[in-house]
């Protein structure tokens, strides 16, 4: 059925539109999550006076949201989903 275990496999396994507009979606939803768990931890270090271990939760949370959108804009461009002059 898939000649290739590549990324080429993998992207067709899992059926990955290649619209610009979804990738855009999908980075904005990301940064939108990233700036949310940033004010989340800005919440609990005023809450919990700098005491509690939720601002270091949330602010670990931020950093993997960060590392995973890295992760896909590196996958998006060698998939050649986007460019380095913008979405194709």
């Amino acid at each position: 059925m898939f000649t290739g275990f590549g990324i080429e496999g993998i992207a067709r396994l899992l059926h990955f539109p290649q619209g610009a507009g979804r990738v855009k979606i999908i980075v904005i939803a990301a940064l939108v999550a990233v700036v949310a768990s940033l004010f989340s931890a800005l919440y609990y270090l005023y809450r919990d006076h700098g005491q509690g271990t939720r601002m270091v939760k949330a602010l670990a949370l931020r950093v993997a949201l960060s590392a995973a959108l890295i992760g896909f804009l590196v996958l998006s461009y060698f998939m050649g989903w986007i460019s380095p002059t913008g979405l194709r």
